[in-house]
């Protein structure tokens, strides 16, 4: 308190102030009354004083200036004329209750704007306020909630220790995932991080929660999409192990049709011998039947190592329609059961373009049409593949199915991450993602047209560029059939160098050599070889680390490697089998195949006498 005169100057000071302000009374005395306050706030006391002695009293809000740079707010009641030109003006300090004011201000503040849930709570967790974001969340009204204890909000299967959770958050904090409960009744899982806190001069519990709904589904998706790229590498894996088996099985079909059918013609030339020639011809189409089945298996294996080449970003000149068909064995079997498959395929210019991966887009596609086709309307429906080429030269890819359809709304969100119709287990929600993201880095555009219940049409677009002209590829004069050489067989599969000798050894002198490392003994004692054929993987030294060897020692021999491969897998094989696509035979290989393969190399031979 202090007292002063109509000229505002302090005429006396009580220690109350004087401690306040942090100096002594007697420095006091003389100032005027707006000199005690900060010098912004100055006028406002000046003002003020005026008011004072012209109605009699004062009441305001100022700032003292307070010795080491603090500020007091205080709130000043004043009388006038208590004595006749003496004037006592009160002050209370309300610095902490302004401060806690404030902070209860900014918590609102920021509890109100922010999108995560947050709830002011007693230590029984009995809710005092909530922002508008937990209205939204949990969908009551700000008196519903208001009614609630934090016990309410829970999941009835998660509020076992929910009094021990709050008093752990009360005393040191806690972070947690639980999931909680709308009024509806539906739930959603949260992760909650609670501690207390003082707002307004009362220590409450303050709770921030934030549904993590999209985060949990973002790591179930990308959990199965790691589990796809690992199918993808499995598929790649499968593929090698099943060539092999499936190249001796196929040859030796071969290998005994022929001998039948020698057997058949012989026979035939010999009287008393038709119920013997009956018998061979029955045998020789049992074994075409099982080549035809062995055929298709053939098919699928090398469909499934083109979609297991996922890292393989080579751009190559691509027949849009036998990619097609590639895509449509692989999906044949989600399509057969639900859709008949009509093909409609028009002409389509030569694409330039990734053949892996735009093959995973037209799978997408097929798989989708086949799933949106209901199977419980009683009539089979269809899956229509059409491709034809636009007025401006693009190729267009057309899926389209007679199923479902989709609304505008789903359509408008069709191509965005984890966005899907189907139940869960069935879809990522990023088939459309990424073979949109894989179209338009090609150039070209996918197109939507459907609506509910008329089906739907997916659209490729891809542009026409201009292909890479070919080398100059030199031209010899192959050896005759049967101009024999001498062959070095190498495999790590028994039944592969059995099979091959027995393909080649009346033709031609053959060595065989059980593994890389019995191949490398063989020619470290003997390279005179017309030509050597040679399995890229094998576990005790691979195709490549042996020719790498020959290719420093016996440099012209390594130019007679012809690399037989059940499937590359690996980065490094396939750039070493791509450098080199003359020397390449993939397995499963006919015997036409082989025969081919082998008057290319042993063509290079003749040429370097």
């Amino acid at each position: 308190m202090l007292l002063a005169d109509d000229e505002a100057r302090v005429l006396e000071v009580n220690e109350a102030l004087a401690i306040l302000i942090g100096t002594s009374a007697r420095e006091l005395r003389g100032m005027h009354f707006a000199d005690l306050c900060v010098s912004a706030r100055r006028h406002v006391a000046r003002t003020g004083w005026t008011n004072l002695i012209r109605e009699g009293n004062l009441r305001c809000e100022l700032e003292l200036a307070c010795r080491w740079g603090r500020i007091a707010r205080v709130e000043v009641r004043a009388l006038a004329n208590v004595i006749p030109g003496t004037h006592c003006v009160g002050y209370w300090d309300v610095t902490r209750r302004r401060e806690r004011e404030e902070h209860s201000e900014r918590y609102q503040l920021l509890a109100r704007h922010t999108h995560d849930i947050v709830l002011f709570m007693r230590r029984d967790g009995q809710i005092l306020e909530a922002n508008d974001a937990a209205l939204r969340a949990y969908k009551y009204t700000r008196e519903e909630i208001l009614k609630l204890s934090l016990g309410d909000l829970r999941d009835p299967a998660t509020r076992l220790g929910v009094a021990e959770q709050l008093e752990r958050a009360f005393s040191s904090g806690v972070r947690f995932e639980t999931v909680h409960r709308r009024k509806d009744g539906t739930t959603f899982p949260v992760e909650v991080g609670s501690r207390s806190a003082v707002v307004g001069g009362e220590r409450v519990l303050l709770s921030i929660i934030r549904d993590v709904t999209d985060r949990h589904q973002l790591q179930s998706r990308l959990v199965q999409t790691d589990r796809l790229s690992a199918m993808g590498t499995l598929a790649a894996g499968v593929a090698h192990e099943i060539n092999n088996p499936l190249a001796y099985a196929l040859a030796n079909l071969d290998l005994a049709a022929r001998r039948i059918r020698k057997r058949a013609a012989v026979a035939q030339e010999t009287e008393g011998q038709a119920e013997l020639v009956d018998d061979l011809e029955q045998l020789d189409r049992m074994l075409e039947i099982a080549r035809e089945g062995m055929d298709r298996v053939r098919t699928i294996v090398k469909d499934l190592r083109t979609f297991a080449r996922g890292d393989d970003d080579r751009l190559v000149p691509v027949d849009v329609r036998r990619v097609l068909e590639s895509s449509i064995n692989i999906a044949l079997g989600e399509i057969r059961h639900r859709a008949r498959l009509v093909r409609d395929y028009g002409e389509v210019p030569v694409l330039l373009a990734n053949e892996s991966r735009l093959g995973q887009v037209f799978l997408n596609l097929l798989i989708n049409a086949a799933q949106a086709v209901p199977t419980d309307r009683g009539v089979q429906g269809e899956v229509r593949v059409t491709t034809w080429t636009d007025v401006e030269g693009r190729a267009v890819v057309e899926v389209a199915d007679d199923g479902v359809g989709m609304s505008a709304d789903l359509v408008a969100r069709l191509f965005e991450p984890f966005v899907t119709t189907k139940p869960p287990g069935q879809g990522t929600g990023l088939g459309l993602y990424i073979s949109r993201s894989i179209v338009r880095d090609a150039g070209g555009e996918i197109e939507v047209e459907t609506s509910p219940g008329h089906g739907t049409k997916m659209r490729v677009v891809l542009p026409a560029r201009a292909l890479p002209t070919p080398p100059p590829s030199a031209s010899f004069e192959p050896l005759p059939e049967t101009a024999p050489a001498r062959l070095l067989v190498i495999d790590d599969e028994p039944y592969i160098l059995e099979m091959l000798r027995q393909q080649l050894g009346d033709r031609h002198q053959v060595v065989v050599a059980l593994g890389g490392l019995e191949a490398d003994d063989i020619l470290q004692r003997d390279a005179e070889f017309d030509a050597v054929l040679c399995d890229v993987m094998m576990p005790d030294k691979s195709g490549i680390e042996l020719y790498r060897g020959i290719e420093a020692s016996h440099p012209d021999l390594a130019a007679r490697f012809l690399f037989m491969t059940g499937g590359a897998f690996t980065p490094d094989s396939r750039m070493f089998l791509e450098a080199r696509p003359k020397q390449r035979l993939d397995k499963p290989f006919t015997r036409d195949e082989l025969d081919e393969a082998l008057r290319r190399v042993l063509a290079r031979r003749r040429s370097s006498l």
